[in-house]
């Protein structure tokens, strides 16, 4: 193993170089450390009376990439900090491959981070930057310039070797940061909104690099933001945090498709809420007689008793517009149509108050005169039903 460096000096250029450094072997190459086991058992964290995060559960596959989303507040930072060691939790474990990891240092838990502002060194070139974190574990000269060389040329950076960070775009400040963070083969791959900073378009296309190359590498990772689009696109799994606890921990379609709360669904892409009564229900199944006038019958995952009020949601794109009445539609009121890309998202207002969003493909779609339109459920709707008396949540 290589030499340690003195600890004050360690940790500062550590966190200034936005990397907790990992312990590794001389030489070892990116397939040495792929795929570990990440768990947070139980991990509760105080800052005096306030409890950032409480009885946080989640194990990640070795190799898998999970985000952690939720609004500003929700813990997610912190969880962050926790797993690369940073701050130390009130309660729980943190563990890798099965083993307690709690005592060691973020250097010696063989960490690597990724932050939104990509703190590179302004006076070093992109190789030196690159080349930081295998110096300060003393590697052989002769063995850091090819693995400088490597990595560059995995983040396809090789032509830019000698530039300082002020001549890049965010897009190659961000490669280069990924590239210093590979170098050191870490266990774990913590990416702080790492596109945050970016355009719009410029972020798509970072994405799918990132998620590229954390599939080929098979690096354990996890991804920190707020963005829903780039927690949907990127993660395998994704944990939905609300005021530092779990809402639910699923894939992203089945985030999308069958969230697990009010919150869930409201957070993850736009949905439309409709308020009702229970007509009737079984452990699979439930009527809900909407307060716009039509009983629908939806799949249920949770008992509800007839007569209950109740809350369902559902996504504008399982909706349609229809000019024909019908047993299981109500009437609506369209009142402006926007085209949005490929789609149009209609918006139309509820006989007893309020308004829904429709969205339909732009492309073969009937041109609508804003009225009274008759508004169902597509085949094959997922829509979602949720107790009213929860609402809140």
């Amino acid at each position: 193993m290589t030499a340690p460096i003195d600890a004050p000096h360690r940790a500062g250029r550590s966190c200034a170089a936005g990397i907790a450094w990992g312990a590794f072997g001389e030489g070892c190459g990116m397939a040495a450390n792929r795929g570990h086991r990440l768990q947070l058992a139980d991990i509760t964290q105080r800052f005096g009376d306030f409890i950032a995060v409480e009885n946080i559960d989640l194990d990640v596959s070795g190799g898998e990439m999970v985000a952690l989303l939720g609004p500003s507040g929700c813990g997610k930072s912190t969880l962050l900090r926790i797993v690369s060691g940073f701050i130390r939790q009130s309660e729980g474990h943190v563990l890798f491959d099965g083993q307690a990891v709690d005592h060691l240092s973020p250097r010696e838990r063989g960490v690597g981070i990724v932050f939104q502002n990509y703190a590179l060194f302004p006076h070093m070139t992109v190789a030196q930057n690159v080349a930081y974190g295998l110096e300060a574990h003393k590697w052989p000269k002769a063995k850091v310039a090819p693995r400088v060389a490597e990595m560059l040329d995995l983040v396809h950076m090789s032509e830019f070797a000698e530039r300082r960070p002020r001549q890049l775009s965010g897009g190659q400040q961000q490669r280069i940061a990924l590239a210093r963070c590979l170098a050191i083969d870490p266990k774990v791959l913590l990416l702080d909104e790492p596109f945050g900073a970016l355009d719009k378009n410029l972020r798509l296309d970072m994405q799918l690099e990132v998620k590229s190359l954390q599939r080929d590498l098979g690096i354990t990772t996890i991804l920190v933001t707020h963005d829903q689009d780039e927690a949907m696109s990127t993660a395998d799994r994704i944990a939905v945090l609300r005021a530092g606890r779990v809402e639910q921990v699923a894939t992203p379609a089945a985030i999308y498709d069958q969230p697990a709360s009010l919150f869930v669904a409201q957070f993850i892409g736009s949905t439309n809420i409709l308020y009702g009564e229970i007509a009737a229900a079984d452990r699979t199944h439930a009527s809900i007689r909407l307060d716009a006038g039509v009983t629908l019958g939806v799949p249920v995952a949770r008992s509800f008793r007839p007569g209950e009020r109740a809350i369902l949601s559902v996504r504008p794109e399982q909706l349609f517009l229809s000019d024909r009445a019908g047993p299981d539609r109500f009437p609506v009121a369209l009142r402006m149509t926007l085209p949005l890309g490929p789609n149009l998202v209609h918006e139309a207002t509820l006989p007893r108050g309020g308004s829904i969003k429709v969205t339909e493909p732009r492309i073969g779609a009937a041109e609508r005169q804003y009225g009274v339109w008759h508004c169902g459920l597509i085949a094959g709707a997922r829509a979602s039903l949720f107790p009213a008396e929860n609402s809140h949540n």
